[in-house]
């Protein structure tokens, strides 16, 4: 980016602008330029602007303009929805451990909390030992931001008509009929197959927490079972037998109902269908394409991932039980991020930075290009002026990276010395 010219923007807009008077403190008061259009103000308004009509430019420049910016919203959107939640997370880490209550950023709050945890395990002796356990979270491409992207970028695209396919996974959401394949319950549910999960009662398999009943068949009594527990297992389980409820993945013997989600089939059609794999878009321009696709992996969604964090042979037991409480409290947010989403983030934020700076620098030069009579000096400046946005994403992508990377950081704190 040339900062230069950011910084010079509003003198050259403010400049043209005073024989009109414009209030050249807020963006989208440049339609006050004679001949200039306003800049349309949110998502819905961009998508359907006439950036071509209206600015007089090339409708493939248009497109890409229109693009960057739809990519801008969703990125910004997503980053500070990233910002809260991790913020939070790490912030409530820090605090239990007694690192702080206030941070500027997430990446300020996730530094504390992983050297405070660092700092906690310290205290807790040679001979500790720590047990992190979870349930990887499963995390599936939105359908609908796709579907809902498409229609609002290509206006060949008919919201509602658009047809969407899921490859390298499979199709998931709430099934009202009988579901075909695994069921994924927010709660505890009626499972007719094998548990992936934690089972309430009678359960035969692999158990990776403590069991109540028999382990490998020996007696155990809320014991560590590594192996196969036949009783009642209340950590995760791993593709076993549950005569009981079970909390998490169900596979489903032949056809079912579903009392959470469903990935596989279902016979009608999936409400708010999600996508394990990559989703695919329909046939539309290639910038709408890449902005909707980042859509549709940012919106993915995660099951929460199942906890239990064990320490053994701590010295200091109060400081053993401040961090297994806010670790189990507060790490599902941050493995969502640093092991389910990941990929997908950093993909997504590869793909959207490319079709922001194609929209800034198709809109620049096409800026540049508009002199003449100071009706056409005018749209430049304005159509200048709406690019504005799409500096902020630039800086919202690389936020997002780093958020990404420090709750990495933390899962990896948490982690070290689990055996």
């Amino acid at each position: 980016m040339n900062h230069r010219h950011w910084l010079s923007l509003p003198l050259l807009v403010c400049g043209l602008a005073a024989p009109a008077m414009v209030n050249c403190g807020a963006l989208g008061t440049l339609g006050g330029l004679a001949g200039a259009p306003s800049c349309p103000d949110g998502i819905e308004n961009v998508a359907s602007f006439d950036w071509a009509g209206q600015f007089q430019i090339d409708a493939d420049v248009a497109s890409k303009i229109k693009g960057g910016l739809l990519a801008a919203s969703e990125l910004k959107s997503f980053a500070d929805d990233v910002e809260k939640d991790l913020k939070a997370a790490c912030a409530g880490i820090a605090s239990d451990l007694g690192a702080g209550v206030e941070f500027a950023s997430a990446e300020d709050a996730c530094k504390a909390a992983a050297k405070a945890i660092t700092d906690t395990k310290e205290k807790l002796g040679a001979k500790a030992t720590v047990a992190l356990n979870f349930q990887l979270p499963e995390c599936n491409a939105s359908v609908k931001a796709m579907a809902d992207c498409s229609g609002r970028c290509d206006a060949k695209i008919k919201p509602g008509e658009v047809q969407i396919k899921c490859e390298g996974g499979e199709l998931s959401g709430k099934c009202g009929g009988e579901c075909k394949g695994t069921c994924n319950a927010s709660a505890a549910a009626s499972c007719e197959g094998t548990c992936s999960g934690s089972c309430d009662v009678d359960v035969k398999g692999k158990c990776a927490g403590t069991c109540d009943g028999k382990c490998d068949g020996k007696a155990s009594s809320g014991g560590t079972c590594k192996g196969k527990c036949a009783g009642t297992c209340t950590a995760t389980l791993e593709k076993a037998e549950c005569k009981g409820k079970c909390n998490g993945k169900c596979d489903i013997k032949g056809s079912a109902k579903c009392e959470g989600t469903c990935s596989g089939s279902c016979s009608v059609a999936f409400e708010a269908p999600r996508c394990s794999g990559k989703v695919e878009p329909p046939e539309m321009q290639a910038e709408c394409k890449a902005s909707c696709g980042a859509s549709a992996e940012l919106r993915a969604e995660c099951t929460d991932p199942k906890i239990t964090y064990q320490i053994t042979g701590a010295t200091d037991t109060e400081a053993a039980k401040k961090l297994q409480a806010t670790v189990e409290k507060n790490i599902p947010v941050i493995i969502k991020l640093a092991v389910g989403l990941k990929d997908r983030v950093l993909g997504a934020v590869k793909n959207v930075k490319a079709v922001i700076e194609g929209g800034i620098s198709a809109g620049e030069s096409i800026a540049g290009q508009m002199g003449g009579d100071m009706k056409a000096k005018a749209r430049g400046a304005a159509l200048a002026g709406c690019m504005t946005p799409l500096k902020g994403a630039i800086d919202a992508a690389t936020k997002l990276e780093v958020s990404v990377n420090v709750s990495v950081q933390v899962q990896g704190s948490v982690s070290a010395g689990t055996k």
